[in-house]
């Protein structure tokens, strides 16, 4: 069956390597602003239309106990 989507190498790695360097580049905006990193996530996501990333972060956060040195 012909489709457009990628499989096999060009969709695993690229992902995944792609997805380090953006979350990487995150940490060191929030980390040079000054800003936790997943408040730093929470208000890039403030405008976003979908709350719901707002809240999974949240729950994350709280539920790992973050920042709870």
């Amino acid at each position: 069956m012909n489709s457009n989507l990628f499989t096999g190498p060009w969709r695993g790695p690229v992902y995944n390597s792609n997805t380090f360097m953006l979350e990487t580049l995150i940490n060191q905006m929030a980390d040079k602003a000054g800003i936790d990193a997943i408040e730093y996530r929470i208000r890039m996501l403030s405008a976003f239309e979908d709350k719901a990333w707002i809240k999974l972060l949240e729950t994350v956060r709280d539920k790992s106990g973050w920042g709870s040195d």
